[in-house]
């Protein structure tokens, strides 16, 4: 795990970000919680807005949303989505 990018999901807590997969794929939720292994967002009732799961892959602690576990492996770039977008 890199304690980088751990530290700024820890940051970002709360917040709504833009995530990089290394896949390609581009995701857009709230950061709701953050582990040693995985960044947790909430994807909204919507899914991703087009950008990932749709569906999602369910529910997470109780959030009653759509929270989807991203592994830090699994992550190319994070950004917080307020600079890059305006919903």
């Amino acid at each position: 795990m890199s304690s980088s990018l751990y530290n700024q999901c820890c940051s970002y807590k709360g917040r709504y970000v833009n995530i990089q997969h290394k896949n390609g794929t581009s995701y857009y939720g709230r950061v709701v919680d953050v582990d040693q292994r995985h960044v947790y967002v909430d994807m909204g009732r919507g899914g991703s807005r087009g950008y990932g799961y749709g569906g999602g892959y369910g529910y997470y602690g109780g959030y009653g949303s759509n929270v989807v576990p991203f592994a830090f492996g699994a992550i190319a770039g994070l950004a917080l989505a307020g600079a890059f977008f305006f919903w």
